[in-house]
């Protein structure tokens, strides 16, 4: 699973969707999505979950989370930055929730979103503020939390910024562990706990995503490929690219080219 930070920079946005799927990402914001027809799956944090119509799902800030396998589904998607709900920061900077998905809410949480999406007034960005928060307090009665260790949960931007601009060099968990200043056990535990694979699995996952790119010049053997997409030997590089392709790197070449 390749995961990207998203830089948004700007205030709330909500918006109605007819196309969930996204890949996985996290974000300095909060992310909810209220189902209003269709189904989907969706990941956020560790847990998996099927969402149907009348169903919320939550990504607290910096949550790896994604969607898939979306089915006719129209909802309404709110993304909120952390000074739109001030009232709540400690709880979405200090928690984590057992569970994204929320069945059975109050449905006046539909109601409050839906009112944010579509309302048009003069004071359109105020309005839309006060309905955000008092829509996500409602959710927040539903949710159960676990403690949350926040120096952990925010050092996973800075990991994988570094595994991204460094992947193709000699990269290990004992280079990120004395870059970044943190432990390898607490490096191995994030990769573990957030994105559900190993640390050199997402370092591998990130120089075949390139190599795929350089498979595309037939100029270059596989050998190339192979030096140039951070593999230190012929033979891990394909073993790796069979793992994840069910293909061989000529094979691949021949079948997408």
């Amino acid at each position: 699973m390749k995961v990207f930070y998203e830089n948004r920079k700007c205030r709330e946005n909500i918006f109605l969707s007819h196309n969930l799927t996204f890949n996985a990402h996290m974000h300095e914001e909060v992310e909810i999505v209220y189902m209003i027809e269709g189904t989907a799956h969706a990941f956020s944090g560790g847990v998996e979950c099927n969402l149907s119509p009348g169903d919320f799902f939550v990504a607290f800030p910096n949550h790896v989370h994604y969607y898939d396998n979306c089915q006719d589904n129209v909802a309404v998607v709110a993304i909120i930055p952390l000074k739109v709900l001030s009232e709540l920061r400690g709880i979405l900077t200090t928690k984590s929730p057992l569970s994204p998905h929320i069945k059975n809410a109050d449905p006046l949480a539909g109601k409050l979103f839906e009112s944010a999406l579509l309302y048009k007034g003069k004071y359109k960005n105020e309005a839309e503020k006060g309905l955000l928060l008092s829509a996500v307090s409602a959710l927040m009665e539903k949710v159960s939390f676990a403690d949350e260790n926040v120096p952990l949960q925010n050092a996973l931007p800075s990991i994988l910024a570094y595994c991204e601009n460094n992947y193709l060099e000699d990269i290990s968990l004992d280079t990120v562990s004395k870059n970044l200043g943190i432990s390898k056990s607490h490096i191995s535990h994030i990769f573990s706990e957030k994105l559900h694979m190993n640390f050199r699995d997402y370092i591998n996952s990130l120089r075949l995503n390139y190599a795929t790119e350089l498979l595309t010049d037939k100029e270059k053997s596989m050998t190339q490929v192979a030096a140039e997409s951070g593999f230190e030997t012929i033979r891990t590089f394909n073993r790796a690219f069979r793992k994840r392709f069910n293909a061989s790197p000529l094979e691949y070449r021949k079948q997408n080219l």
